[in-house]
This record gives C-alpha cells, structure tokens and sequence, in this order.
C-alpha cells in the first residue's frame, strides 16, 4: 500500500507519460489538461481520509470553482466541485472512494467541469481517459480494486 509520497510519485509517472502521448496526438494545452486531471485522480480516492491528499485537492477544488464563480458563476459547476470535496468524506476508507463504479462517476462530472475550457469533439474521451489513468493508478497502488 502506497502513503501520498507513493500515489504523488506514481501519479507523476503516470501523468507524465500520459501528457506525452496527449502532447505528441493532440497540442499542449490537452497534454497539460491530461497531467492535471490525471494527477488529481492519482491522489482522489484519499480524499476520504483526513490526508495530504486531502489536504491539497480541497484547496484545488475551492480555488477552481472560486474561478468559476468569479469568471463564470455557473452554478451547476459549483454544485459539481461541491459534490467532489463533500461525497468522499460521507465514505469509509476504502469503501465507495476506490470503487470502479465511483471513477466512472467522476469521469462525467469531471468532464463537465472541464469541457467549456477544452472544446475538441473528443474531450469528453480524452478527459474520461486522464481521470481512468490516475483512478486506476491510485487503486494499483493500493492493490485494492472493488466494483461497487
């Protein structure tokens, strides 16, 4: 089982290797959206735990839909990152957080977080695909896979 250093680390590599393929298909901009959004979801399934992922991914998430109340007030997409820093913490460790059927929640409300800022027809694959990368990386490393 991997602390945060181990999920951070392999989230990294993961993300890394995912933004250059992002980079070598597509342009810059979704191979920085790929890093981000993999590494978020490198770190995502501890959120259900008082950690450093914890920690981090709250601060990201209140200053991105700050952003977005500021620039935009879309409030559907606040209600959005509200459900992503409120969901973990009403779920044990290890219980819905690292689920499969979980990652494929969030691959929808991830994406319509994001699809405003990144109009490809195919954005909704190539963000399913970054958040699936770093979800699966994390429950690798914790060599905890569950369906439900």
């Amino acid at each position: 089982m991997a602390n945060f250093k181990g999920h951070l680390t392999g989230g990294i590599i993961t993300s890394s290797i995912l933004a250059g393929s992002y980079l070598y298909f597509y342009n810059i901009k979704i191979a920085i959206m790929g890093f981000v959004t993999s590494l978020i979801f490198s770190l995502y399934p501890d959120m259900d735990i008082k950690s450093k992922s914890q920690k981090y991914l709250v601060i990201f998430f209140i200053l991105f839909g700050g952003y977005i109340f500021i620039y935009e007030y879309n409030s559907i997409r606040i209600l959005l990152i509200m459900w992503l820093i409120i969901t973990p913490l009403l779920s044990k460790h290890r219980g819905f957080n690292h689920s499969l059927l979980n990652m494929l929640w969030l691959m929808f409300i991830w994406w319509g977080l994001i699809h405003p800022y990144f109009p490809v027809n195919q954005d909704m694959y190539i963000a399913n695909i970054a958040v699936a990368v770093g979800f699966a990386t994390h429950l690798l490393l914790d060599k905890h896979w569950k369906l439900i």
